[in-house]
C-alpha cells in the first residue's frame, strides 16, 4: 500500500483493496474457461490450477486464449500444457531471484530408512488434502498458519535435494532453490526485501521453494549484542512469518540441525532427518544409480563396494557417472575396475586417504 498523504496534502486518497479470488471462485472461473476448450479438461485440471495458482479472471481468460491457440495448431491439451502455460507467466521473475531444478526422480529412486520415506508420503498427503481439512473441515479455526514448512537435516550428500525434487515432481510443483547464505546481507534491512522478492514472485505461482543453507538464517543466537543481532531476530521472524503465509511448500535445508534454534523448529510442520547411509543403504544406492540403459557388466560385487567403502549418496553417484565415461572411451562395458579407479578419483577428490588393502581383491585393479 502507498500512503502519500504526506507529499500530497492537498489531494485525499482513498485505499481500494483488490484480491485474487478465492479457491471456490478461482474454480468456477477455471471450469468456465476450460469447458470452453474440452469439458474433461475443465474436470482434470480446474481444481488443480484453482489450488495452486492465484490468478485473477482476466489471468485465467488469457491462459484459455492460448490453450486454444494451440488446440487449433493441432497440439494435445492436458493438464501438463494448463500448468506449462501458467508457469511461464510467472516464471520470469523468480528465475532472476532463484535457481530451478528440475529432475524425473520419483519416490522409488531415493533409498531412505521407512521413517523417513513415510514421511515424505506425510508431506504429499498434507499438500493434496491442505484445502480440504482447514476449508471444508474447518481447522483453519484452530490454526493461524496453514504454510507447510519443513526442515531438511543431514550431512552433505544424503539426499536432501533430491528429496526436494521428488516431493516437487510428486506435488506437480516446479522446484526452485535459493541458496540463503547468499541473500544474506551485511547491510541491514537488505535481507527482508530480498527475502520478500522472492516470497512475492512465488506467490500463487504454484511452486515449492527450498532454502538451502538454512542456518545463515536460522543459526542459534544467545544473545543480542548489538543492533546486527538485533536485526538478525527480525530477519528470522520475518521468514517465518512469510512461510507460514505462503500458500504452497516451503523447505529449510542445513547440514547441521545443532545450528538450528529449537524454537524456529517448533514452527515448522515437518522435520526430516537424512542420515548417513549405513551398508545396508549403500548397497541399495549402487543398485540404483546406475540407468537401466547403462551397459553394466553383471559381475559387479555391490555387496564389496558397500561394505568397504563408507561413501554417500552423491560420492556413489559421482562415481558411476565417472565409471561410465571411462566404458564410453573405451567402448564396451561399465567394469569393477573401472568403478574401483572412480572410487579412488573420489576419495582423492574429497580428501579421503586410502590403503591397497582397502580394495581387498580389487586392489590391483588399476
Amino acid at each position: 500500500a502507498w500512503s502519500p498523504n504526506d507529499v500530497l496534502k492537498e489531494h485525499i486518497f482513498f485505499d481500494s483493496s483488490f484480491k485474487k479470488p478465492e479457491y471456490d471462485d478461482s474454480l468456477a472461473l477455471w471450469e468456465k474457461y476450460l469447458k470452453e476448450i474440452d469439458p474433461s479438461l475443465a474436470e482434470d485440471a480446474a481444481s488443480k490450477m484453482a489450488r495452486m495458482l492465484r490468478f485473477g479472471e482476466d489471468e485465467i481468460a488469457q491462459t484459455a486464449h492460448l490453450l486454444k491457440a494451440r488446440q487449433f495448431s493441432g497440439e494435445p491439451i492436458d493438464v501438463k500444457t494448463v500448468y506449462e502455460i501458467c508457469r511461464k507467466r510467472v516464471s520470469d521473475e523468480l528465475n532472476h531471484l532463484a535457481q530451478p531444478i528440475k529432475s524425473d526422480n520419483t519416490l522409488h529412486d531415493i533409498v531412505l530408512p521407512k521413517e523417513q520415506t513415510d514421511q515424505l508420503k506425510n508431506l504429499i498427503s498434507h499438500y493434496n488434502h491442505q484445502r480440504q481439512v482447514f476449508e471444508t473441515w474447518g481447522f483453519k479455526k484452530f490454526f493461524q498458519s496453514q504454510g507447510i514448512g519443513v526442515l531438511f537435516t543431514g550431512p552433505p550428500g544424503t539426499g536432501k535435494t533430491m528429496a526436494a525434487s521428488i516431493l516437487a515432481n510428486e506435488m506437480g510443483l516446479d522446484l526452485y532453490r535459493i541458496e540463503l547464505s547468499q541473500i544474506v546481507s551485511k547491510y541491514v534491512g537488505e535481507t527482508e526485501k530480498n527475502l520478500s522478492k522472492i516470497f512475492e514472485a512465488a506467490e500463487g505461482s504454484g511452486v515449492m521453494l527450498f532454502f538451502d543453507e538454512a542456518d545463515a538464517v536460522f543459526g542459534k543466537r544467545t544473545e543480542v549484542k548489538d543492533a546486527h543481532d538485533r536485526y538478525a531476530n527480525i530477519e528470522v521472524s520475518y521468514l517465518l512469518q512469510r512461510i507460514e503465509e505462503y500458500d504452497g511448500p516451503v523447505i529449510l535445508a542445513t547440514n547441521y540441525k545443532r545450528n538450528i534454534d529449537d524454537a524456529f523448529v517448533r514452527r515448522l510442520r515437518f522435520i526430516v532427518e537424512f542420515p548417513f547411509p549405513d551398508e545396508a543403504m549403500r548397497e541399495m544406492i549402487w543398485r540404483k544409480v546406475f540407468p537401466a540403459k547403462a551397459p553394466l557388466q553383471k559381475d559387479i560385487d555391490f555387496a564389496f563396494l558397500a561394505k568397504n567403502f563408507r561413501l554417500s549418496g552423491a560420492n556413489i553417484r559421482n562415481i558411476a557417472l565417472f565409471s561410465a565415461f571411462y566404458a564410453a572411451e573405451k567402448r564396451g562395458s561399465i567394469t569393477m575396475k573401472q568403478i574401483i579407479m572412480s572410487i579412488k578419483k573420489e576419495l582423492q577428490k574429497s580428501g579421503k586417504t586410502y590403503k591397497p588393502s582397502d580394495f581387498g581383491v580389487y586392489r590391483n585393479l588399476d
